[in-house]
């Protein structure tokens, strides 16, 4: 997702706590399924616990407002849940989890106006070793980018970081036309934060340095294969070629001495 405005805002005070409690949910509603994702289970009952989980703590989904930006159709639903191929926007409906699937579930909050985001992936049931090593992939990716968030850093190294992680994975690629954004007011802010280095860009852009109180989504999305992406209905973005996909991802604050997450949906 691109952000229509290249004006990084910085968050601070009463601002970066609401978005820390928003987080906090993301992370309930992301440990949920983590439990509950197993075969037989509907993806719209995992929808509707997530809108549960979000209004009890009287906040409201937001993952509408990306589709708005994408010139997409409504997305009314608390929770993106992507099967196998699928790897963002997957409407929650239709679909029952089977053995050995590959799903990615992606959860953002609204709090007071405040956003927060963030996705994992996982397998169900039994263990099928390319969708492990395409979870591993995303996940040495995000761990990868996330240690090159520090003040004073040029924005290029988190795109670097993730693109040269992948390269140690043979056949498996970053999807080039979605990656990570700021976020705070709106859910996709400046700065753009690709899931690769792009050539095409202007150096200023590339040389961009991270200062305390910018809030990022560093989102890793890859699939096997070729790793382009195209829309199928309610299944959201697949791959083109009939890859696996996975999609993670954290919502993080630069501080003065280096970073503080504010989700926690890679963990185990």
């Amino acid at each position: 997702m691109v952000s229509r405005s290249s004006k990084v805002l910085l968050k601070s005070g009463d601002a970066l706590e609401a978005i820390r409690q928003a987080g906090g949910v993301v992370d309930r509603c992301l440990d949920m399924i983590r439990k509950e994702a197993k075969p037989g289970q509907s993806l719209s009952e995992l929808d509707r616990r997530c809108a549960e989980l979000i209004k009890s703590a009287s906040m409201l989904p937001c993952l509408g407002e990306v589709r708005k930006l994408d010139n997409a159709r409504p997305f009314d639903y608390a929770v993106s849940l992507c099967v196998n191929q699928s790897a963002i926007f997957g409407a929650p409906i239709g679909y029952e989890l089977a053995e050995g699937d590959l799903l990615s579930a992606e959860v953002g909050v609204s709090n007071e106006g405040w956003h927060a985001l963030a996705a994992t992936s996982l397998m169900i049931g039994a263990e099928n070793e390319v969708a492990l090593t395409i979870i591993e992939a995303a996940h040495s990716a995000l761990e990868a980018a996330i240690a090159q968030i520090q003040p004073g850093a040029p924005l290029r190294k988190i795109s670097s970081a993730i693109e040269d992680t992948l390269r140690k994975y043979p056949l498996i690629e970053p999807v080039k036309e979605y990656g990570g954004h700021g976020i705070g007011r709106s859910l996709v802010e400046a700065p753009d934060v690709p899931n690769y280095l792009p050539r095409g860009w202007p150096g200023a852009l590339l040389e961009q340095t991270l200062e305390a109180g910018t809030v990022l989504v560093v989102s890793p999305i890859v699939a096997e294969g070729w790793a382009r992406l195209h829309r199928d209905g309610d299944k959201g973005l697949v791959t083109l070629d009939g890859g696996l996909a996975a999609h993670v991802s954290e919502t993080i604050v630069v501080t003065e001495s280096g970073h503080e997450l504010l989700t926690h949906a890679s963990k185990s």
